[in-house]
């Protein structure tokens, strides 16, 4: 049994926590109310705008029909990602104040520069998202419109950063007056905080990859073909995001919230987001096809938004854009270079730090740790192109100056590297991975790094001769056939070694592909 004065100052504990509760929710109150009466004094003068009818009881026949029309509006709006987790009774006192609308084409939704007046989901028809004047997406059913401006709740009201314009005859929306919602809030602050917390998720989910700080410098197009083929998943605190040990293929961007690394049981270090800028890439190893698990489990701390890339996602991506492969590539060989310690910018213990620099950390961004190493991982580039087989012979200098002039790349496995009858513009060097190869749908022998995709012939045709598969992640540079040319005539004597032997490798292929062929119609 606990001593008498123990159980007091439990109770004094109990009470402080109370009264710090209480006025936590003196103070939101208070800003709301004052939000309030500040829109009250200083609503400017809007345009005119359709009626809104407001979905009650009045306005239908019997209250039968009335509650029929709210189980159906209650019902769409659960297949909506933002109000779907809201519980019965939030629900119906959104439902109590929702407002249906009728837009026809002259007349804008939302307006640049101007505060939202209300929160509107669009029901049927087409919107166009204007920005200075210019379309720049088009928006149908079930999406949220104002909520930059809705969500500065207690805050600073924001203007809208777009005009919402229809563009099908008729737009019908149901929305949600900024002052009712105030109202509302106001009676239960409670509902104001889900309100907010969902709101800034929704605000993570919006925010562009453009602004993440690994792709700022890459191709706009690839970001925007990459950001949408990636899937959301919200966390709440203790929600594993992968388990160590266990197989996975995919890569986790932390866009905000937090994490813990949980290595042998023992946390190692917290990771918080609160910028998407800083955003956090987990499992790049594992969705590029280096490694089968991860050695670390990375579970939230706090409610989190994280975006899922497949290996497929990549693929697509890559083909359409293969120069910005380089992107992934350099977060491989960062951890390859085992230097990523020296990059830590803040103070570590000597204990972590010989602790992170044996697991070979790989960091992105440079002041985030993660520990997802397999002590039997080892991966080896070669460091020029005298390494490559069939330049093995070969003057040194040309060789360097081709190396300078390579656009490094990253091929996830079944990417085709090169496909049969495409025009033929780069000598594509394959430095690591193996490579399946195919012609007329005759199997060949498979390739193997470091070597030249398609072989040496491949600098003396003008067409892929071969498809190239990447049958594991592959490590390849380009070298413009241009370019490539241009240093062979500046070297004469290279130029002439390095015919002779695209000579008889093409001769080989040849020979090769003649027995394939002759040993495919002997079996049929």
């Amino acid at each position: 049994r606990a001593p008498h004065g123990h159980g007091g100052h439990g109770e004094e504990r109990q009470e402080r926590q109370e009264r710090q509760k209480l006025a936590r929710r003196v103070k939101t109150m208070r800003s709301l109310m004052s939000m309030k009466s500040g829109l009250d004094q200083n609503r400017p003068v809007a345009p005119a705008q359709p009626a809104a009818a407001l979905m009650n009881d009045q306005h239908f026949a019997n209250h039968e029909e009335f509650e029929a029309t709210q189980n159906a509006i209650a019902s769409w709006l659960d297949g909506i990602e933002f109000f779907s987790s809201f519980d019965v009774f939030t629900l119906e006192l959104l439902l109590s104040i929702v407002r249906k609308n009728t837009y026809k084409t002259n007349q804008d939704i939302l307006t640049q520069g101007q505060r939202a007046e209300a929160l509107h989901v669009i029901y049927a028809g087409q919107v166009d998202v204007l920005i200075d004047g210019l379309a720049v997406s088009r928006l149908g059913s079930q999406s949220i419109l104002g909520e930059r401006s809705i969500c500065a709740l207690g805050e600073e009201i924001k203007p809208c950063a777009a005009t919402i314009r229809p563009v099908t005859s008729v737009v019908i929306t149901y929305s949600w007056p900024r002052t009712s919602l105030l109202e509302l809030f106001i009676r239960d602050d409670r509902i104001y905080e889900r309100f907010k917390k969902k709101f800034d998720i929704l605000t993570v989910h919006q925010a562009s990859f453009r602004n993440i700080r690994m792709f700022q410098n890459a191709n706009v197009d690839f970001v925007e073909m990459l950001e949408g083929k990636v899937r959301p998943l919200d966390l709440a605190p203790g929600d594993v995001l992968f388990e160590g040990g266990k197989p996975s293929a995919d890569a986790y961007i932390l866009c905000d919230g937090a994490v813990e690394i949980v290595k042998d049981g023992i946390k190692h270090i917290n990771i918080e987001v609160t910028n998407i800028a800083d955003a956090v890439l987990f499992g790049e190893f594992n969705v590029l096809g280096l490694w089968r698990s991860p050695k670390a489990t990375v579970r939230a701390t706090k409610y989190s938004v994280v975006k899922i890339i497949t290996t497929a996602a990549l693929r697509q991506c890559f083909a359409a854009f293969p120069d910005e492969s380089l992107i992934f590539r350099e977060l491989v060989e960062r951890r390859i270079e085992k230097d990523a310690s020296k990059d830590i910018s803040w103070t570590l213990g000597e204990e972590l730090r010989e602790e992170l620099s044996r697991e070979e950390v790989s960091l992105l961004p440079r002041n985030y740790v993660r520990l997802f190493t397999k002590d039997y991982d080892q991966i080896h580039l070669p460091r020029d192109l005298g390494e490559i087989s069939e330049f093995q012979d070969l003057p040194p200098k040309p060789l360097e100056e081709l190396a300078a002039l390579m656009k490094l790349r990253l091929y996830v496995p079944q990417q085709v590297i090169l496909q049969q009858g495409e025009d033929l513009f780069e000598i594509m060097i394959l430095q690591r991975g193996t490579c399946s190869a195919e012609v007329f749908g005759a199997d060949l022998q498979p390739m193997e790094g470091p070597s030249i995709v398609g072989g040496i012939a491949s600098m003396i045709t003008k067409k892929v001769f071969t498809t190239i598969i990447a049958e594991e992640t592959c490590f390849v540079g380009a070298i413009s056939k241009h370019r490539f040319a241009t240093i062979m005539d500046k070297y004469p004597e290279f130029r002439r070694e390095l015919l002779l032997q695209t000579n008889i490798s093409f001769k080989r292929l040849c020979d090769d592909f003649h027995e394939q062929m002759l040993m495919a119609s002997a079996l049929r």
